[in-house]
């Protein structure tokens, strides 16, 4: 899975990437990928998954550079003073299309929110394909997500790890 070469991790507890800045003003803990930064920014004690499903969208930003040449676009956030890059450039590259056609496969994702954008249903897939299963802390157990198959089949095709 290609991701931009200096990807990091910061983990915050007001939701401010490693510069301070606050795309969300509120002051609370937020997931999320700043691509201005190449940082996937985590609240404290997030499972693997959810920093799994953060490098799946810094990897939807190197899809859409190896496609189109062009880095993604910054765009105003909702209920913010700060722009970030618009990782939607990604649904127009052959790998969104492709990924599109494995969701018609398999239908609306088992995790529960039909109707999510295609953006944000690859990177949840993808991080569940790269960590297949995570330990829920509160209920002290480890569980397995759901299978996807056409899914599944995509990311396995291409490499992804």
């Amino acid at each position: 899975m290609s991701v931009p070469s200096d990807l990091h991790l910061h983990v915050s507890t007001n939701g401010c990437n490693s510069r301070g800045e606050c795309p969300w003003q509120d002051g609370t803990a937020k997931n999320y990928y700043d691509a201005n930064l190449h940082e996937i920014v985590v609240a404290p004690d997030q499972s693997l998954k959810t920093w799994a499903h953060e490098a799946c969208h810094a990897h939807q930003q190197t899809t859409v550079i190896a496609e189109t040449g062009l880095d993604v676009s910054p765009v105003l956030q909702p209920g913010s003073n700060t722009r970030l890059p618009d990782l939607h450039e990604w649904l127009t590259t052959r790998e969104a299309q492709d990924y599109a056609a494995a969701v018609v496969t398999d239908g609306p994702p088992p995790w529960g929110t039909h109707g999510i954008a295609l953006l944000e249903d690859f990177a949840e897939a993808c991080g569940r394909f790269l960590v297949p299963r995570t330990y829920v802390s509160g209920l002290e157990m480890e569980v397995s997500f759901p299978s996807t198959p056409a899914r599944d089949a995509f990311f396995a095709a291409r490499d992804f790890k």
